[in-house]
């Protein structure tokens, strides 16, 4: 749901950092609680930039998993193929 709504960043504004709410209060009361469009592609990137760390370090995780408990249950040559 986080990669959709910045995907509708023309529409909505997504906040993924606590440490935007106050300029992003600050810009709410400066401008008639609206956002510009740069403002909310730039909070967008900030989704997209947090939610690719998250994957990343999925996957990081899930390998180690792999290698950590199936790897030794299986021949290597199954392994590598499953691995790549």
């Amino acid at each position: 749901m986080v990669r959709s709504t910045a995907k509708n960043h023309k529409d909505v504004a997504i906040v993924v950092d606590c440490s935007d709410y106050e300029n992003i209060i600050s810009i709410m009361d400066s401008n008639q609680n609206s956002f510009s469009f740069e403002y909310c592609f730039n909070l967008a990137i900030k989704t997209f930039n947090r939610q690719l760390d998250a994957d990343t370090a999925k996957t990081i995780v899930d390998k180690q998993f792999v290698e950590l408990i199936i790897a030794p249950s299986v021949s290597q040559e199954a392994f590598s193929h499953y691995s790549s």
